[in-house]
Order: C-alpha cells, then structure tokens, then sequence
C-alpha cells in the first residue's frame, strides 16, 4: 500500500495533504483505524483483532476524525482512486457509518451517493460493542462479476491478471528445458 494515501477534508475545507499507508494486503479487507484517542482499543472492543479484523492499518498521531459531514479519499500516485464525500451541513452520518454498496466502485474521485449506505445519524449513540457489531456490516461487501476481455501474454494461470500465482508458476517452471538431446539445454 506504499503506494496510496488516505486524505480527510474536514468541514467543507480544503482537502488535507494525507497520510501514506504501508502495509501488503491481498484480497482481503483492510481497515483504516486511529490509533490515538483510544480508537484502536474501541474497535477492538467492537470487532476484536482476529481474522480479518487482524488486517489494520494505525493511522497514528493524526487528526483522522469525523462528525459526519467530513469526507476522506484514497489516492494512488497523485491520483484520487476514490471517495466518500457529501457536500451538505446536515452531518448524514454523525455518529453512523458509511459502507459502499455491493457491486460499486471505485468512482475514480468522484462522489456518488446513491454507491453509500449511511445508517443514519446518531444510530450507534449508546449502544452496546455488540449492538454496535450487528449494526455496522464490516467485511459484507461483493465486488460483483468481472468480464475478462483478454490474458496477457504472462497470465499462466489464465486469472486474466498477472499476479504471483504467475510468477509462482514461472518460478517451479525455470530452466525446464524440453530439447533433445537434454545436453542441447544448456549449450
């Protein structure tokens, strides 16, 4: 994730410089979590820090917290990958959640709404971590059905990307040689 940055724009500002992330992931949920203000102890205490939920990234000593009419983005390389924003003063998710709806996204920097689920304001106001955790869908989201147009000249595994599967394959594979004679591989 070296290559990505998490920015917040807060209360209708200016959108912040970010936060490089690190970290290696692979088809997996990743969540983004403060680590000062006692955030990553309230999430374990609502998530716990097993399974997926073992898949975090520290947002350390940053200002990372909203009251619900704040926006954060994800940016690749100088490029937003996505957002989640709603130019409005009335705090849509004050004390909720956001959560992307199956099959969307990225919106490539642009903010669609009708991509979100809030849960509406105040709905996790003195619940209980386990209330909390049956309210929040963490770790729901279908990415949909893709269509592979074409493999790459590289894709041995036919995945229709090339990945480390391919190069696993290439690896158990180097320096077969099918000539014959057998000495004729190694002139």
């Amino acid at each position: 994730l070296s290559q990505y940055t998490v920015q917040e724009l807060l209360n209708g500002g200016t959108w912040e410089t970010g936060v490089p992330l690190s970290g290696t992931f692979s088809d997996t949920f990743v969540y983004v979590i403060r680590s000062n203000a006692d955030g990553e102890v309230q999430f374990d205490s609502i998530f716990g820090s097993s399974g997926a939920f073992a898949n975090r990234i520290l947002l350390e000593d940053y200002l990372y917290c909203d009251n619900g009419n704040d926006a954060f983005r994800i940016v690749k390389d100088g490029i937003v990958i996505d957002q989640v924003y709603e130019d409005n003063s009335s705090d849509f998710y004050r004390d909720s959640y956001l959560y992307r709806k199956d099959a969307t996204g990225p919106d490539s920097g642009t903010w669609i709404s009708a991509n979100w689920t809030a849960g509406g304001n105040d709905l996790l106001d003195f619940k209980t971590p386990a209330q909390i955790a049956a309210l929040v869908p963490f770790g729901t989201y279908q990415q949909g059905e893709s269509n592979c147009t074409s493999y790459p000249q590289f894709d041995f595994v036919q995945d229709c990307r090339i990945d480390l599967q391919d190069l696993e394959v290439f690896v158990e594979q180097w320096l077969d040689c099918g000539l014959e004679p057998a000495w004729a591989c190694w002139e």
